[in-house]
Formats: C-alpha cells, structure tokens, sequence
C-alpha cells in the first residue's frame, strides 16, 4: 500500500513539473500604491523591457513615450477620473475595456496604436485594462493591468499586472504566474521523502 502512495506522489510531482513548466512565461508586478491627482504627479507609467514590470512617476523619467501612460485625470477629456493613453506603439492599449476577469485576452485584440486615448474612467471600483506590447514584426506580448479609481477620493490605485512572454500567446485577465515548476517538483519529492522516513 505505502508503495502505491510512493509512486502516486511521484507521479503527481512528474505531472506538476510538466503542467507548470508551460505557465512559466508569464511574469507579473504585484505591487499596491495609490498616486495623487494633478499633473505630473498624478502620471504613472508601467514599464516593461521584454522581461520585467516596473513603475515610475512621471517626474522619474520624465518621458511619455516609453511605457503605458496611467493619468489620475483633473482635466483632459471633460472631468476627473483614471486616463489611459500612450504616445509609443510599442506599448498600446486593448481599446475594449475595462475588461472583466478571465477574459481571454491574445491575437485579434482591438488595440489602440499610437497616441491612443480611452475614454476617462472614473467608477468607484477596480478594472482590468488590457495590455499589448509589440516586439516587431507584428507580434505582440498580451497582458493586463489591475487599477481602481475611488470618486468621492478622487484616488487612483495601482493594483497589478502581468503579461505573456511567448509572442501571441493569449493570457487570462488577472491570472498571475503559478507557483515555478521546480518548487512543485520539490515539494513532490519531499512528500516521498517524508513517506519513505515513516516507512522504515
């Protein structure tokens, strides 16, 4: 009997490395702030280079042009709320938004290009916004980003994102990187090991 649970907890060890070794090209920032309203200050951009989130102020960089531009909006497009746009192509929008979670978001999303403007979003609630970043050649990494806007504050928040890394493949909006397929194997294996010290 002890034997048969070895090999099942081996197996079950074998199956996760391989089930999640496909999950490993999806990298995400899990990072929370709020940021204020006004510009510059209210200007965040999510940067990413292809293997890497980050997020900066517009007084840090000082450029609108290399990343996806998240404005908590005073003035532009007729009153206060969350403004999405860009001025790079490399970095566009999926113009059908806020999305729900679990859309399945990849090729033949509707993306914005350059100098794209959403419309302002000024719910008191969290969306998901969709992502497209062109690597050349018309391919694209797809991802998403969490936000929420709260009125009565007129605070924005940054809630997280995540994105694809293997060109054209579709991700799910608010799914993030599962746990790494070698810490799973690991765990399989020391399952066995604890059953085999119970054994003897």
């Amino acid at each position: 009997m002890k034997r048969h649970i070895l090999a099942l907890a081996l197996v079950t060890a074998l199956t996760s490395f391989s089930a999640t070794s496909k999950a490993a090209n999806i990298i995400s920032l899990t990072d929370s702030f709020n940021y204020p309203q006004g510009w510059p200050n209210g200007l965040e951009q999510l940067y990413f280079d292809g293997s890497a989130f980050s997020v900066a102020p517009f007084s840090a960089n000082n450029s609108t042009s290399h990343g996806w531009n998240i404005y908590n909006d005073t003035f532009m497009m007729g009153g206060s709320g969350l403004l999405l746009w860009n001025y790079s192509s490399t970095f566009q929008w999926v113009t059908s938004g806020p999305l729900a979670k679990d859309t399945l978001l990849g090729s033949g999303a509707s993306l914005g290009g350059n100098n794209y403007y959403l419309p302002t979003y000024n719910s008191s609630s969290s969306a998901y916004w969709g992502l497209a970043y062109a690597i050349g050649g018309g391919n694209f990494n797809y991802g998403w980003v969490q936000l929420s806007y709260d009125a009565s504050t007129t605070t924005a928040t940054f809630l997280g994102a995540a994105i694809n890394t293997t060109p054209n493949q579709s991700i799910l909006v608010g799914q993030v990187p599962e746990p790494s397929a070698l810490s799973l194997l690991a765990l399989g294996l020391g399952g066995l090991a604890i059953l085999r010290r119970r054994r003897s």
